[in-house]
Protein backbone atom coordinates (compact mmCIF):
# COMPACT_ATOMS: atom_id res chain seq x y z
CA UNK A 1 0.00 0.00 0.00
CA UNK A 2 1.76 3.37 -1.49
CA UNK A 3 1.50 5.73 1.69
CA UNK A 4 -0.69 8.81 1.04
CA UNK A 5 -1.34 11.99 2.22
CA UNK A 6 -2.94 12.58 5.57
CA UNK A 7 -6.63 14.07 5.45
CA UNK A 8 -5.60 16.25 8.10
CA UNK A 9 -2.86 18.16 5.47
CA UNK A 10 0.74 18.83 5.06
CA UNK A 11 1.26 21.37 7.38
CA UNK A 12 3.89 21.81 10.58
CA UNK A 13 0.95 21.49 12.77
CA UNK A 14 0.17 17.60 11.78
CA UNK A 15 2.20 16.65 8.64
CA UNK A 16 0.72 13.16 8.76
CA UNK A 17 0.78 10.51 6.48
CA UNK A 18 -1.30 7.24 6.46
CA UNK A 19 0.61 4.40 7.20
CA UNK A 20 1.23 1.36 5.05
CA UNK A 21 0.53 -2.28 5.29
CA UNK A 22 -2.22 -4.28 7.03
CA UNK A 23 -3.10 -3.52 11.34
CA UNK A 24 -3.13 -7.03 11.97
CA UNK A 25 -3.62 -8.61 15.27
CA UNK A 26 -2.54 -7.75 18.60
CA UNK A 27 0.40 -9.59 19.87
CA UNK A 28 0.36 -10.53 23.33
CA UNK A 29 2.32 -9.20 26.29
CA UNK A 30 5.32 -11.81 26.94
CA UNK A 31 5.71 -12.69 30.78
CA UNK A 32 9.15 -11.62 30.45
CA UNK A 33 8.82 -8.80 28.18
CA UNK A 34 11.56 -7.08 29.65
CA UNK A 35 12.86 -4.72 32.07
CA UNK A 36 10.33 -1.65 31.93
CA UNK A 37 7.76 -3.81 34.16
CA UNK A 38 5.66 -0.85 35.37
CA UNK A 39 6.40 1.24 31.90
CA UNK A 40 4.13 4.31 33.37
CA UNK A 41 6.93 4.96 35.87
CA UNK A 42 9.32 5.51 32.63
CA UNK A 43 9.68 8.31 29.88
CA UNK A 44 10.88 7.64 26.73
CA UNK A 45 13.46 9.80 24.40
CA UNK A 46 13.48 9.78 20.58
CA UNK A 47 15.83 11.04 18.77
CA UNK A 48 17.23 10.82 15.11
CA UNK A 49 14.30 12.36 12.66
CA UNK A 50 15.32 14.64 10.66
CA UNK A 51 13.47 17.05 7.97
CA UNK A 52 10.45 18.04 8.98
CA UNK A 53 9.73 15.22 11.06
CA UNK A 54 12.38 15.91 13.22
CA UNK A 55 9.48 17.88 15.09
CA UNK A 56 9.12 14.19 16.71
CA UNK A 57 12.43 14.22 18.18
CA UNK A 58 12.20 14.63 22.38
CA UNK A 59 11.73 13.57 25.67
CA UNK A 60 7.93 11.93 26.01
CA UNK A 61 6.62 11.75 29.25
CA UNK A 62 3.99 9.02 30.46
CA UNK A 63 0.30 10.10 30.75
CA UNK A 64 -1.71 7.37 31.31
CA UNK A 65 -3.28 4.48 29.05
CA UNK A 66 -4.39 4.15 25.56
CA UNK A 67 -6.97 1.07 24.97
CA UNK A 68 -5.00 -1.49 26.87
CA UNK A 69 -1.62 -0.09 26.40
CA UNK A 70 0.54 2.54 27.97
CA UNK A 71 0.73 5.87 26.34
CA UNK A 72 3.61 9.17 26.36
CA UNK A 73 3.09 12.81 25.84
CA UNK A 74 6.16 14.79 24.45
CA UNK A 75 7.01 17.53 26.37
CA UNK A 76 6.95 20.46 24.27
CA UNK A 77 3.77 22.59 23.51
CA UNK A 78 3.42 20.47 20.23
CA UNK A 79 1.22 17.72 20.60
CA UNK A 80 2.92 14.40 19.75
CA UNK A 81 2.17 11.29 21.32
CA UNK A 82 3.24 7.84 21.15
CA UNK A 83 1.61 5.41 21.92
CA UNK A 84 0.40 1.61 20.75
CA UNK A 85 -2.04 1.15 18.14
CA UNK A 86 -3.95 -2.22 19.94
CA UNK A 87 -2.81 -3.95 17.26
CA UNK A 88 0.98 -5.00 16.11
CA UNK A 89 2.45 -1.04 16.03
CA UNK A 90 3.61 1.58 18.53
CA UNK A 91 3.07 4.77 16.92
CA UNK A 92 4.33 8.40 17.20
CA UNK A 93 1.82 10.68 16.02
CA UNK A 94 -0.17 13.89 16.31
CA UNK A 95 -3.89 12.57 17.73
CA UNK A 96 -4.18 10.41 20.00
CA UNK A 97 -6.33 8.10 18.03
CA UNK A 98 -6.05 4.32 16.05
CA UNK A 99 -2.47 5.22 14.62
CA UNK A 100 -4.23 5.23 10.94
CA UNK A 101 -2.10 8.10 10.51
CA UNK A 102 1.23 9.07 11.97
CA UNK A 103 5.21 10.19 11.89
CA UNK A 104 6.75 6.94 12.39
CA UNK A 105 6.33 3.31 13.71
CA UNK A 106 7.75 0.06 14.71
CA UNK A 107 6.33 -3.04 14.42
CA UNK A 108 5.61 -4.77 18.62
CA UNK A 109 7.75 -7.73 18.89
CA UNK A 110 5.99 -8.29 22.51
CA UNK A 111 8.51 -5.80 24.59
CA UNK A 112 7.04 -3.72 27.59
CA UNK A 113 7.53 -0.45 25.87
CA UNK A 114 8.39 0.78 22.22
CA UNK A 115 12.33 1.17 23.65
CA UNK A 116 12.65 -2.62 23.88
CA UNK A 117 11.44 -3.59 20.46
CA UNK A 118 14.02 -4.16 18.06
CA UNK A 119 12.89 -2.06 15.38
CA UNK A 120 14.17 -0.73 13.43
CA UNK A 121 11.54 2.30 13.27
CA UNK A 122 9.75 3.06 10.04
CA UNK A 123 9.40 7.11 8.90
CA UNK A 124 7.51 9.05 6.49
CA UNK A 125 9.94 10.98 4.65
CA UNK A 126 9.75 14.68 3.53
CA UNK A 127 8.12 13.20 -0.12
CA UNK A 128 5.71 11.35 1.76
CA UNK A 129 7.45 8.04 1.71
CA UNK A 130 8.12 5.35 3.76
CA UNK A 131 11.42 3.67 4.71
CA UNK A 132 13.12 1.63 7.41
CA UNK A 133 15.02 5.00 9.42
CA UNK A 134 17.79 3.27 11.39
CA UNK A 135 19.24 6.82 12.77
CA UNK A 136 15.51 6.54 14.48
CA UNK A 137 15.95 5.37 18.11
CA UNK A 138 14.16 5.36 21.11
CA UNK A 139 15.63 4.61 24.46
CA UNK A 140 13.56 4.71 28.10
CA UNK A 141 14.91 7.97 30.72
CA UNK A 142 13.53 8.87 34.43
CA UNK A 143 10.37 10.57 34.54
CA UNK A 144 10.70 14.35 35.51
CA UNK A 145 10.63 15.74 38.31
CA UNK A 146 10.29 19.15 36.87
CA UNK A 147 7.04 21.03 37.50
CA UNK A 148 6.24 23.27 34.89
CA UNK A 149 6.76 19.69 32.92
CA UNK A 150 4.14 18.57 34.92
CA UNK A 151 2.02 21.51 33.92
CA UNK A 152 2.07 20.49 30.87
CA UNK A 153 0.88 16.98 31.64
CA UNK A 154 -1.61 18.09 32.58
CA UNK A 155 -3.22 20.22 30.02
CA UNK A 156 -3.46 17.03 28.21
CA UNK A 157 -6.17 16.17 31.51
CA UNK A 158 -7.90 19.86 31.61
CA UNK A 159 -8.66 19.74 27.67
CA UNK A 160 -10.71 16.18 28.04
CA UNK A 161 -12.73 17.81 30.54
CA UNK A 162 -14.07 20.34 28.24
CA UNK A 163 -14.19 17.58 25.35
CA UNK A 164 -11.53 19.08 22.94
CA UNK A 165 -8.86 16.50 24.10
CA UNK A 166 -9.68 13.90 21.03
CA UNK A 167 -9.63 14.79 17.53
CA UNK A 168 -13.57 14.45 17.01
CA UNK A 169 -14.30 16.96 19.82
CA UNK A 170 -11.38 19.78 18.13
CA UNK A 171 -13.78 18.73 14.87
CA UNK A 172 -17.00 20.42 16.32
CA UNK A 173 -15.12 23.27 17.63
CA UNK A 174 -13.18 23.87 14.68
CA UNK A 175 -16.52 24.11 12.87
CA UNK A 176 -17.48 26.87 15.15
CA UNK A 177 -14.59 28.71 14.71
CA UNK A 178 -14.13 28.61 10.54
CA UNK A 179 -17.75 29.63 9.50
CA UNK A 180 -16.75 30.17 6.52
CA UNK A 181 -15.06 27.18 5.45
CA UNK A 182 -11.77 28.59 4.52
CA UNK A 183 -9.47 26.30 6.66
CA UNK A 184 -7.90 29.18 8.29
CA UNK A 185 -8.88 31.71 11.06
CA UNK A 186 -7.34 35.15 12.57
CA UNK A 187 -6.99 36.20 16.12
CA UNK A 188 -10.71 38.00 16.12
CA UNK A 189 -11.98 34.80 15.45
CA UNK A 190 -10.77 32.85 18.02
CA UNK A 191 -11.05 35.82 20.18
CA UNK A 192 -14.95 35.71 19.33
CA UNK A 193 -15.41 31.92 19.81
CA UNK A 194 -13.51 31.69 23.37
CA UNK A 195 -15.26 34.86 24.34
CA UNK A 196 -18.76 33.00 23.27
CA UNK A 197 -17.76 29.38 24.95
CA UNK A 198 -16.76 31.88 28.59
CA UNK A 199 -19.96 33.40 28.14
CA UNK A 200 -21.89 30.07 27.90
CA UNK A 201 -20.10 28.70 30.45
CA UNK A 202 -18.77 26.04 28.70
CA UNK A 203 -15.19 27.45 29.08
CA UNK A 204 -13.23 28.82 32.60
CA UNK A 205 -13.25 32.49 32.46
CA UNK A 206 -9.78 32.28 32.96
CA UNK A 207 -9.33 31.02 29.47
CA UNK A 208 -10.58 34.53 28.11
CA UNK A 209 -7.89 36.72 28.78
CA UNK A 210 -6.95 39.00 25.75
CA UNK A 211 -3.13 39.21 26.45
CA UNK A 212 -2.69 35.13 27.01
CA UNK A 213 -5.14 34.58 23.85
CA UNK A 214 -2.86 37.16 21.92
CA UNK A 215 0.59 35.33 23.30
CA UNK A 216 -0.86 31.91 22.62
CA UNK A 217 -1.72 33.17 18.84
CA UNK A 218 1.86 34.75 18.64
CA UNK A 219 3.35 31.54 19.72
CA UNK A 220 1.50 28.88 17.40
CA UNK A 221 2.47 30.94 14.33
CA UNK A 222 5.92 31.51 15.33
CA UNK A 223 6.10 27.91 15.45
CA UNK A 224 4.55 27.21 12.18
CA UNK A 225 6.21 26.56 8.77
CA UNK A 226 4.29 28.04 6.55
CA UNK A 227 4.97 31.80 7.56
CA UNK A 228 1.30 33.42 7.15
CA UNK A 229 -0.38 35.17 9.81
CA UNK A 230 -3.50 32.91 10.33
CA UNK A 231 -4.43 29.77 11.99
CA UNK A 232 -4.77 26.79 9.63
CA UNK A 233 -6.97 23.56 10.75
CA UNK A 234 -3.94 21.68 11.08
CA UNK A 235 -2.52 23.78 13.63
CA UNK A 236 -5.63 24.33 15.22
CA UNK A 237 -4.23 21.64 18.23
CA UNK A 238 -1.13 23.41 18.89
CA UNK A 239 -3.36 26.40 19.10
CA UNK A 240 -5.40 25.19 21.83
CA UNK A 241 -2.13 24.04 23.98
CA UNK A 242 -1.11 27.05 23.68
CA UNK A 243 -4.21 28.64 24.80
CA UNK A 244 -4.31 26.64 27.90
CA UNK A 245 -0.58 27.06 28.29
CA UNK A 246 -0.53 30.51 28.33
CA UNK A 247 -4.16 30.86 30.09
Amino acid sequence: LSPSSSPQGARHGNCHSVSPGPGGRRRLRSANAGAAEHPMDTALIVSGSVGKYALINGTYEPTGVHGKFPCWTLRGLHPCYLFHTGKTRWVISGELNDGHTCYAFISDDGSATPAQCHGPWTRCNDQGQWNKDPALRCREAAVSDNPFVHMRMALEGEMQKLKIGDEQGRQVLWKKLDVNGDNAVDLAEIEALVADLVRSGAWPSWLGDHTALTRAYEQTLQDSIDGDDQIAKEEFHALLLNIFWFG
